[in-house]
């Protein structure tokens, strides 16, 4: 019963990804700078369920990136061999749309979101962004126990810098570091394992994060920057009823 409603495709007969999709897929981080104007090129979906993957980059071999569809409708990497394994609710593989017709990833997020009843404001995004990067400082405080403090330099609550720039984010230590260069090793050894552990992926965080530290009445950010402790800061990690505070 199954195959006839399925048609003469199922189960899937041709490559999920085939070599005219890997060809017109731009390469990994080439669209960086679009953001949700970059183009979706392919689309998956579970035949028999609600899942879809919008793919706008590939790294040629396993990688994407796009828009996914599930739980949530958010911007993240999603994996070919994941896929190609996974199976909906009745068991049926996942497809890839042959019809599917490039769209711009923000039209598709706000037809999906539309479709859902969400709220599209800023405030939303703004704060589903906060409740993420409250994950990450809450993984970079496991790893580095001294972290008291986490906070994003501005209000984030109610005003998202460009997609161009990168988020930056403050730590607070305790002891606090005796030199800036202790500072910068404590921050560089963090970065170096979220890449490792592909933490930022993970948590579908897609904007860039600079990650800097207080030390006495100054704060120092990548490339050796420092400057005096900004005006307006969001609380990131811990967590409390008052995210948004003066410096």
């Amino acid at each position: 019963m199954i195959e006839l409603l399925m048609g003469d495709d199922y189960p899937r007969r041709y490559p999920l990804l085939d070599q005219e999709s890997r060809n017109k897929l731009p390469k990994l981080y080439e669209n960086e700078d679009k953001g949700l104007d970059a183009h979706a090129l392919v689309k998956f979906f579970t035949p028999d369920s609600n899942w879809t993957w919008y793919a706008s980059e590939f790294d040629g071999d396993d990688l994407f990136f796009g828009l996914v569809v599930g739980h949530e409708i958010e911007l993240g990497y999603f994996s070919l061999s994941e896929l190609e394994q996974a199976k909906g609710a009745l068991g049926l593989p996942i497809e890839r749309d042959l019809h599917f017709e490039p769209c711009i990833l923000k039209e598709l997020m706000e037809t999906h979101r539309k479709e859902r009843g969400e709220d599209l404001s800023e405030k939303v995004i703004a704060k589903q962004l906060i409740e993420k990067l409250s994950r990450l400082a809450e993984k970079l405080t496991v790893w580095d126990k001294r972290i008291t403090d986490i906070a994003a330099i501005g209000d984030l609550n109610n005003s998202l810098p460009p997609r161009e720039d990168p988020l930056q984010l403050l730590c607070t230590f305790s002891p606090t570091p005796t030199s800036d260069s202790e500072g910068y090793f404590s921050i560089a050894n963090l970065m170096v394992r979220a890449d490792n552990e592909n933490l930022y992926e993970s948590l579908g965080i897609t904007r860039s994060i600079d990650l800097g530290f207080r030390m006495g009445n100054k704060v120092f950010l990548p490339n050796g920057f420092s400057a005096i402790p900004p005006n307006v800061e969001t609380k990131v990690w811990p967590r409390d009823n008052e995210q948004q505070h003066a410096g």
